[in-house]
């Protein structure tokens, strides 16, 4: 459990349906109609609040030596054996999200303004269906439905003004406008499809088909946005430790684009991301101190109904879990097509080619105000950072962390071609033998926010090949032999360059892929597409055009190199068997006994984690030797119900009547 759960959602569904049966036509119509009512009373993610730390381990791998490490943190403890000891490690302050900040305000959903909206969905599904026999042989299928749910979004609270510099013009798939995000009118689910045999004998059939399909959204997306964009006090805030000020002397940040070491002025905001010699106890005592004055500012009760000027984030100057003025669902648009065929000897040849693509797949959050964002060294967010005496000020225009919006933008295509061959049980065995050939692409949003289109190329992981062959064979004297034997090719890689070299300030936390670097080089292609003199030339591209020169953020960028000896996956083989002998007792009673062996043959399937390529701060100087992890395999496969794994034998019984 990561929060108490508070929340209860009652649902009341009426369904009905009518078939009619008129001739060559057999039609289907209906209604499915839900209405849910949702209440979280107190809703209570990072309650008080959701902090993380750097671990003993981290501090002794940068390496500083004994005098310094003693200097910067002379309480830090070898190992966490005490709360004490959690409480002197340094903090770690991320950006606020769903699992990181400090929670604020009143947890209630729906919100205390205009209370009986934004917690109600009413959800209609109307379809028509008819299946048409056109022909002894042709069956058509062919229908519509409609999709409606008018409480996923808080459609009475428009966008406030303050969001203006951010919406206005957005590119990144987010929609201009500041109006109120309303339900999607015009969701239709049209679908298609028939089955032909050919032939007299019929042994042949092609079948194909195609639909729209349509998603909903989680209801708990928008719990966290009424604080933003209603008025103070409407639902419970989360702020990032930016919207604290430090108030301890002596604090020192590592790693600054400036220096190495460079203070944390008292008065000033608290870094995100960074590692400083803060502890997360001095933090606990920070937020303490400032946060009875920060929930007099953004948690009055708000008004019932009525007109308001001053909405949630006109205060709290940051915020999250947004939605745009127009948010289209997911959908997936879904066609196949194939030919079966009747081979004789208790065997069918079935070829299908199916094609799956979907938009608007909801990559997630993400930070449209670019707060982490560089330019020349110096932080410059959409909306400038504010000045002290501007925090928590109404009509102030300036920011003092992210504001994330989920972001209805994503596509995922999916194309597979599959042939199988399957022989029915006849004659002591049956197999089945299937070929798969598959491509997936899909998007990372974190290489830019504004263009993910950048992040868009191959699905990493997902092998492009899988060959599978099982069957079974009854052998003599109660004995039978199960076979199964799989191959998947390796998946797509990409290669990371540490740094948010873009300046995007929402970076992956590997780097920035060396794709977003090199014109018309695609995202994940290595191992698919593109092989290791690819990669050998785009890291050339790299160390020319960028290393060694000014990142935004003020600090150098490395140069890369590539390991002597690298792989980008490797494909995973394992052949599996059982073998099992069956006493049978009575005609009516049977024990069987079994033994397996999965991966039979030992095959490592080995796996690689990382794909970040090392790097340095001089052309002439690698990395050490072993420092250079990139394509460098770390682990096996572990055993997924037995198979993949290092060889595994097994035994059991079984006894049926």
């Amino acid at each position: 459990m990561n929060s108490p759960q508070y929340r209860q959602a009652r649902a009341f569904e009426l369904k009905d349906g009518l078939s009619w049966q008129k001739g060559k036509h057999r039609f289907s119509f209906g209604m499915d109609y839900e209405h849910m009512k949702t209440k979280v009373a107190p809703w209570g993610y990072c309650d008080p609040g959701c902090d993380y730390v750097f671990a003993p381990e981290q501090i002794e791998g940068l390496g500083l030596g004994a005098a310094t490490q003693s200097f910067l943190f002379p309480n830090l403890p070898t190992q966490v054996t005490t709360t004490q000891d959690l409480l002197n490690l340094p903090v770690l302050n991320l950006g606020q999200s769903i699992y990181s900040g400090t929670g604020v305000g009143n947890g209630t959903f729906p919100g205390l303004y205009e209370h009986g909206q934004g917690g109600v969905n009413q959800r209609l599904h109307p379809y028509f269906q008819d299946s048409w026999k056109a022909r002894d042989n042709l069956t058509i299928n062919f229908g519509l439905a409609y999709d409606l749910e008018t409480g996923l979004f808080y459609s009475n609270l428009p966008l406030p003004q303050y969001l203006a510099p951010i919406l206005e013009g957005q590119t990144g798939g987010v929609p201009s406008g500041l109006g109120a995000t309303q339900p999607n009118t015009r969701d239709f689910s049209p679908a298609f499809g028939f089955a032909w045999a050919l032939g007299k004998d019929k042994k042949t059939v092609i079948r194909g088909g195609g639909g729209i399909y349509w998603d909903t959204q989680p209801i708990w997306q928008h719990f966290r946005e009424g604080a933003a964009i209603g008025p103070p006090g409407d639902g419970r805030s989360t702020l990032a430790a930016s919207a604290f000020t430090n108030t301890i002397p002596g604090i020192l940040q590592l790693g600054c684009t400036s220096a190495p070491v460079c203070p944390v002025p008292v008065g000033s905001p608290i870094p995100l991301g960074a590692l400083t010699t803060m502890t997360l106890g001095q933090f606990i005592g920070i937020v303490n101190q400032e946060l009875p004055g920060i929930e007099a500012q953004l948690t009055p009760i708000p008004p019932a109904s009525g007109p308001y000027s001053v909405t949630g984030i006109d205060l709290a100057k940051q915020g999250i879990e947004i939605y745009p003025s127009h948010f289209p669902l997911l959908r997936s648009y879904q066609t196949s097509i194939g030919v079966q065929r009747d081979l004789g000897h208790d065997m069918v040849l079935t070829v299908d080619w199916a094609r799956r693509q979907g938009e608007n797949t909801n990559l997630g959050e993400v930070d449209l105000n670019h707060f982490t964002r560089y330019i020349n060294g110096v932080q410059k967010p959409v909306i400038p950072i504010c000045a002290p005496a501007q925090y928590y000020v109404a009509g102030q225009e300036c920011s003092t962390g992210a504001i994330t919006f989920w972001t209805p933008e994503g596509r995922s295509v999916y194309d597979g071609l599959l042939v199988k061959v399957n022989k029915r049980f006849s004659h002591h065995f049956n197999f089945v033998a299937s070929y798969a050939l598959q491509k997936s692409l899909s998007e990372d949003a974190s290489q830019d926010p504004l263009n993910f289109m950048a992040g868009y190329g191959p699905t990493a992981g997902l092998g492009r090949q899988n060959l599978n062959i099982a069957g079974t064979v009854t052998l003599p004297w109660g004995f039978s032999l199960a076979i199964n034997s799989s191959m998947l090719s390796r998946g797509p890689q990409t290669a990371y360059i540490p740094g948010d070299i873009l300046g995007t300030g929402d970076s992956n936390a590997a780097g920035t892929a060396i794709s977003s670097l090199v014109p018309g080089l695609q995202f994940n292609c290595f191992g698919y597409s593109c092989g290791k003199g690819t990669l050998q030339k785009a890291v050339a591209q790299y160390n020319a055009t960028y290393a060694g020169k000014q990142a935004p953020d003020g600090s150098t960028n490395p140069y890369a190199f590539v390991p002597s000896d690298y792989q980008f996956g490797d494909p995973t083989i394992s052949q599996d068997f059982r073998l099992t002998k069956t006493f049978t007792v009575k005609e009516r009673y049977k024990f069987s006994i079994f033994g397996e062996v999965f991966n039979a043959f030992n095959i490592a399937n080995l796996q690689y984690s990382s794909f970040v390529l090392g790097t340095s701060s001089s052309p002439n100087t690698p990395p050490p030797p072993g420092t250079n992890t990139y394509g460098q395999p770390n682990n096996r496969t572990e055993n997924i119900f037995g198979s993949g794994g290092p060889r595994a034998f097994q035994v059991g019984g079984r006894f049926s009547f």
